[in-house]
């Protein structure tokens, strides 16, 4: 049987089917394989130190499941860590289309240097290695860390190497699936099933464009879609030179009543406001069935301006739609177009947040002013 043109064992039809998440089901897959067959492992081992700037790196087994200390280092459980003795030389975390925990990448990155272990990788797909390598980035830089330059090894993956203030290092990278997947699960037997599997989540997964069905108030895929929309948004706003706090995602598809919220807040640095919000914001996607919103809050502030007037200058500037006052705040509604490629969609979002900057900018002017 195929899908995609790819030929799908039963194991790799059925796993998606039965598991409560894909990315459960796929790390599992590839733990039981890490651990059942030594050549397997030794090619991970060996792509991993590529990737982390490493002649060789010793992992005598895998294991899923590890926790991290909650009270010392934020706590998180990665999907996979390679351990020589008991010292975790590498963690590995897999991703489809999820965002980024809060522990990602600090909370591993300090549990890792705090043991002399190697570093931290996160395998995406092809077409999200720039938004998380610029999330990843952007985390590292605001949190203390300092950065040795970006890397981009080869096509598809790219590293740092961080220091923090004690002078311990170890390496951030984030590799695409394809890659792994030609270096790592080539051959037959089990390993073609875990091979198979990846690539059917992918093609299953991996649609670059929306579609007016995708802006419905419906869940599953297109709250996973329209997630790599906020992040495109995020990754382009960061290349523009604009700051982003707190990144926040809690994506749950299989929840159809609360399937998670996706956002992160912006420095609008023309006009100095501070702590905007852009958020897919889900109960008001089902209300008004518009899924992107600008957030005006508690922590939304500009220097000489008191909140409720902010609030009333950034509904005056933003032209388009009505806002919603809610307990949270001024939401402003983001109008898109409901075709178009992913990051076209997250362009015409940018061009609107940066209209409104300058905007707002003008308008600050002319009120100091008079």
């Amino acid at each position: 049987m195929t899908n995609s043109g790819i030929d799908v064992p039963l194991l790799a039809r059925l796993i998606p089917l039965v598991s409560r998440r894909v990315e459960d089901a796929v790390t599992e897959a590839l733990g039981m394989l890490l651990a059942d067959e030594s050549t397997v492992r030794q090619r991970m081992a060996n792509f991993c130190a590529t990737l982390l700037d490493k002649e060789e790196m010793e992992i005598e087994r895998f294991r899923t499941q590890y926790g991290i200390s909650e009270e010392a280092e934020g706590g998180g459980r990665p999907d996979l860590v390679g351990l020589c003795g008991s010292v975790p030389v590498l963690l590995l975390e897999i991703k489809f289309w999820a965002g980024l925990t809060d522990q990602q990448p600090l909370g591993y990155l300090r549990h890792v240097m705090a043991r002399g272990g190697a570093g931290v990788v996160f395998v995406v797909p092809e077409t999200r290695v720039g938004e998380v390598a610029a999330s990843l980035e952007t985390r590292l830089r605001t949190s203390g860390f300092r950065i040795e330059g970006e890397r981009r090894v080869e096509r598809g993956a790219r590293r740092w190497r961080a220091v923090n203030a004690e002078g311990a290092a170890a390496w951030v990278a984030v590799v695409s699936w394809a890659r792994l997947i030609a270096e790592v699960l080539s051959g037959g037997g089990a390993t073609g099933e875990v091979r198979a599997l990846c690539e059917y989540v992918l093609s299953e997964q991996g649609e670059r464009t929306l579609d007016p069905a995708d802006l419905e108030a419906s869940v599953g895929r297109s709250v996973m879609k329209l997630a790599r929309v906020v992040m495109a948004v995020e990754r382009e706003l960061s290349h523009r030179g604009y700051a982003l706090y707190g990144h926040g995602s809690n994506i749950n598809p299989e929840n159809p009543r609360d399937p998670g919220y996706v956002g992160t807040r912006i420095r609008l640095s023309e006009s100095g406001v501070e702590q905007l919000g852009f958020h897919l914001w889900f109960p008001l996607w089902v209300e008004t069935g518009i899924p992107f919103w600008l957030l005006a809050d508690e922590h939304t502030r500009c220097q000489g301006v008191a909140p409720s007037e902010l609030q009333d200058l950034l509904e005056e500037s933003w032209s388009r739609g009505e806002s919603v006052r809610r307990l949270r705040g001024c939401f402003l509604p983001v109008p898109v177009e409901r075709t178009g490629d992913i990051a076209d969609v997250a362009s015409r979002i940018v061009e609107r947040i940066v209209e409104l900057d300058g905007e707002l900018a003008r308008r600050l002017r002319r009120a100091r002013q008079s």
